[in-house]
């Protein structure tokens, strides 16, 4: 049986908290790398993510509904959803306009121990992520809050 979440007029789940629909995730080495960029400079956005695993404008959307996924399902080898949502972003009167950002939940935190070692330090990053991260500096110099 489907479970009934609350939903706005159009039949879209909360962006402000996770709902999940039943759907198993299986983390992979692109869910990974993310990760370990949200656990070396803080809170990213949706681009920023993006830069970090060398994808593209055509990627971007299924960048964007794999991070939704990793925000709202619950049903991963760790227990619980591996992303969160910072409150502060919908603070703002535009938020629906501007990317969502994305940091660690505890979950997250402990399938970076389980699956990178040790606390998922950035000594840890495969090279072709570290040739990115001079990348993904300039973009967040250029994100004003």
């Amino acid at each position: 049986m489907v479970k009934r979440t609350p939903q706005d007029t159009l039949g879209r789940r909360n962006r402000m908290k996770p709902q999940s629909t039943g759907k198993r995730i299986r983390l992979t080495k692109r869910d990974l790398l993310w990760m370990q960029a949200i656990h070396h400079h803080g809170p990213l956005s949706t681009s920023e993510l993006l830069a970090f695993s060398g994808g593209g404008e055509q990627n971007k959307g299924r960048a964007q509904n794999r991070l939704t996924d990793l925000f709202n399902e619950t049903d991963t080898p760790h227990g619980a959803a591996y992303l969160t949502r910072p409150p502060q972003q919908f603070e703002t009167i535009d938020a629906r306009y501007n990317e969502l950002i994305y940091g660690l939940t505890k979950a997250g935190e402990q399938a970076l121990k389980d699956l990178v070692g040790r606390s998922g330090t950035s000594e840890r990053l495969p090279k072709s992520l570290q040739a990115l991260k001079s990348t993904a500096s300039t973009v967040m110099t250029r994100i004003t809050f």
